[in-house]
């Protein structure tokens, strides 16, 4: 059991922690026109 634990934290600092970085960048820079638009201009 031990060692299922260790072997999945090891997966997750490799594998998915580096991605963070990257991913919190798209979030904090991300394109917002599409919550920029008013909302008379989607009214059909």
């Amino acid at each position: 059991f031990y060692n299922g634990k260790v072997a999945a934290a090891r997966f997750f600092t490799r594998n998915i922690l580096p991605e963070v970085a990257a991913v919190l960048s798209i979030i904090k820079d991300g394109d917002t026109s599409a919550i920029d638009v008013l909302e008379d201009a989607l009214i059909v």
